[in-house]
């Protein structure tokens, strides 16, 4: 039971669920979410799919964060009594998932990931002829959030240093990503 719970909350951290299943919480800025955690009699935090402490989160990692409320809850956690449930997201995870994914569909960008210890600050993202301004969190947010099944095509594409030949340790790159819609 508790493994197919942490299952689910997994899936929602992980932006699966596209469904708002918090309407009666619309203002997520700091200073609204700590009136709320001070209002909540019971609160559970899970990062990255993971039940956590409060004090173990570092507000400069997070990515985003959803606040669920209300009777999802209650069906939810049969066991415990949860009035409040904090999913948050961190800029790590989120990198990591948009690595694997597009890894999927290009092996040359997975070779340049491994040859740059999964580092992608030098890899230009274009998604549908829009290139990406690297690192800014609009940018891993909307790469984190293009599904898999969203994806019509991904070209990787290195400097050249001679005719046919590739070097995946060059400075530079570009993932071009098409997708559906």
């Amino acid at each position: 039971m508790k493994s197919s719970i942490l299952i689910c909350i997994l899936f929602w951290s992980l932006g699966v669920c596209a469904q708002d299943i918090s309407p009666s919480v619309k203002d997520t800025s700091w200073a609204s979410y700590a009136k709320l955690v001070a209002a909540t009699g019971n609160l559970m935090y899970v990062v990255d799919g993971v039940p956590i402490e409060a004090e173990k989160i570092k507000k400069i990692d997070i990515l985003e964060r959803s606040i669920l409320t209300g009777k999802l809850l209650d069906e939810l956690y049969i066991e415990k009594k949860i009035d409040t449930l904090v999913l948050i997201t961190t800029k790590h995870t989120a990198i990591v998932t948009y690595e694997r994914i597009f890894g999927l569909f290009s092996r040359k960008y997975r070779r340049y990931l491994k040859a740059h210890s999964s580092n992608d600050e030098l890899v230009q993202y274009v998604v549908n002829g829009s290139p990406l301004k690297n690192g800014e969190n609009n940018t891993v947010k909307l790469l984190f959030h293009i599904s898999k099944d969203s994806i019509v095509s991904v070209k990787f594409m290195l400097h050249v240093l001679k005719k046919g030949v590739y070097d995946y340790r060059s400075d530079r790159a570009a993932l071009i990503i098409k997708t559906r819609g």
